[in-house]
């Protein structure tokens, strides 16, 4: 090669670094403590948050329908997070959290700040948007209303959970019955189970005097059970004493910094086309989505300020209930 082809070919290589330089200027690096996404140039992906506790691995999670069909709709991946409800709150007001699925309590700690918004509330078979807990007791029991439960034991659901815990304190205390007077159980803490089907079972066969279940699980047990080994509970085998208030169900939120065009992609989907996801509802156990509004959850609001006074305030992490089961387990937090 001649020399002022090769002159040339140089000149032009350093023309191309100058220009190459300017754009980067004009654009600067990302941090190398930057997210790995960013580094890579790739979009970062949808994040869920959910307080609802699953740590089982041999078991899809049942968010997991409903995370594959945001992705389809969004063309992103989806990151679902468990995370407390004051860390979903403090992710949502940095905007490092795109959406969350919460109880209604959870919805109460997070509510008080400008972080989010409701988009939608599941819907149950039945197609309310609220649920009911039953008192029972054995059938032999010998106990006929909520007042003669002092100084008994009794089951709740897991602690702090809005149907299997709250609900049914409030129930007590409307009865003249205060917490201090159930006797107190030493295993489980508290007398706090992770499902109305482990705290029936405690009823029936642990010589607790009562407990309390999901009324639409309760209604879902077979009359009887006949066989040697019995793992369903006979319906038939108790007797209800109280019927505790209405609970909502809790709502998905969107975070206030989330992309506009995204929530109202979601909330469509949540409102128009999850109810003909048959894999996503029965996961959820739901039969689709409605839209709703703070004002569902005052009532509910209220029945924590009658119970919040009377809540223990130690500490306990309750294992995940099974999928079957279709509890919640959540930690207690004082």
């Amino acid at each position: 090669m001649s020399i002022t082809k090769t002159s040339r070919v140089a000149s032009l290589i350093v023309v191309l670094l100058i220009v190459g330089c300017q754009q980067q200027a004009s654009r600067p690096a990302p941090s190398l403590f930057a997210p790995l996404e960013t580094l890579l140039g790739l979009s970062p992906p949808v994040r869920l948050g959910v307080t609802e506790i699953h740590i089982n691995p041999f078991v899809p999670p049942p968010w997991q329908p409903l995370q594959e069909q945001l992705k389809r709709i969004l063309g992103r991946d989806v990151q679902v997070l468990q995370l407390k409800p004051f860390q979903i709150c403090a992710k949502l007001s940095l905007g490092q959290l795109d959406f969350a699925m919460v109880s209604a309590g959870d919805y109460l700690e997070i509510a008080g700040q400008p972080t989010c918004r409701i988009l939608a509330v599941p819907v149950n078979p039945d197609l309310s948007m609220q649920k009911h807990a039953l008192i029972v007791t054995a059938d032999n029991s010998g106990l006929e209303s909520l007042d003669q439960l002092k100084g008994r034991r009794f089951a709740f659901g897991p602690a702090n959970d809005p149907l299997l815990h709250i609900a049914p304190v409030d129930a007590l205390i409307q009865a003249g019955v205060n917490i201090d007077q159930l006797t107190k159980e030493i295993l489980p803490p508290f007398g706090f189970h992770i499902s109305s089907h482990e705290a029936a079972k405690a009823a029936l066969y642990g010589g607790v005097q009562a407990a309390v279940v999901d009324e639409q699980e309760f209604t879902s047990w077979p009359e009887q059970v006949s066989g040697l080994f019995k793992t369903a509970l006979p319906r038939g085998s108790f007797r209800v004493l109280a019927k505790t208030k209405p609970v909502p169900n809790g709502p998905f939120l969107a975070g206030s910094k989330t992309d506009p065009q995204m929530v109202e992609r979601v909330r469509t989907f949540l409102l128009e086309e999850a109810a003909n996801q048959p894999e996503l509802l029965k996961a959820l156990g739901i039969s689709g989505f409605r839209q709703g509004s703070p004002e569902l959850y005052e009532p509910f609001k209220e029945m924590m300020a009658r119970v919040k006074p009377q809540l223990p305030k130690q500490r306990f992490i309750l294992p995940p209930a099974s999928p079957a089961q279709k509890a919640t387990a959540e930690e207690s937090r004082s």
